[in-house]
C-alpha cells in the first residue's frame, strides 16, 4: 500500500509579520485553491482511450501528460487540506495510487495534476503573497 501524497503550503515568518492577521485566511484560500484546481483539471475533457463501462457508459481515459480522468471519483474525493498552523497548510491526496498518477511508473507515463495546480495557484497569489512557499509533493 502506498503512502498518501502530501505537501505543505507555508507563509514565511517575514511574510506573516508583514501581512499580520491576514496570513491565515490567505493561506487557507491558497490551499483551497490548490485542491479546487486539482479537481478542476481532472474534470476537463480527456483525449485518451475510450472504452465501455457497463452496458451504456463510455469512459474516456486521460492521455499521457493530461490530468487523470475521473472514473469512480475516488482520487478526486480523497483530496483534502488542513491548517497545521496559521502559517502552514497541508494538502493530502489519500488515494493509494495518487503518486503513481502524478509521477508515472515504469509502465505508465505521468498524469500530472498536482504540479499544474500548484503553478496556477502560485501565479494567482504571487502578487498578494510573494513570499509563500510550496513544498514539493512527497
Amino acid at each position: 500500500m502506498a503512502d498518501p501524497l502530501r505537501f505543505t503550503v507555508e507563509v514565511t515568518p517575514q511574510a506573516a509579520q508583514q501581512i499580520g492577521d491576514q496570513a491565515g485566511p490567505i493561506l487557507r484560500a491558497m490551499a483551497a485553491g490548490v485542491v479546487g484546481e486539482m479537481k478542476r483539471l481532472m474534470s476537463l475533457p480527456k483525449s485518451g482511450r475510450a472504452y465501455r463501462r457497463g452496458r451504456r457508459a463510455i469512459h474516456v481515459a486521460s492521455a499521457p501528460g493530461e490530468a487523470p480522468a475521473i472514473d469512480t471519483g475516488n482520487l478526486a474525493g480523497s483530496i483534502n487540506f488542513g491548517m497545521q498552523s496559521p502559517t502552514m497548510a497541508e494538502v493530502t491526496v489519500n488515494a493509494e495510487y495518487a503518486a503513481y498518477l502524478e509521477f508515472g511508473t515504469i509502465r505508465m507515463a505521468a498524469r500530472p495534476y498536482v504540479e499544474p495546480a500548484l503553478e496556477k495557484v502560485r501565479d494567482q497569489f504571487r502578487g498578494i503573497l510573494g513570499q509563500a512557499r510550496i513544498n514539493r509533493p512527497i
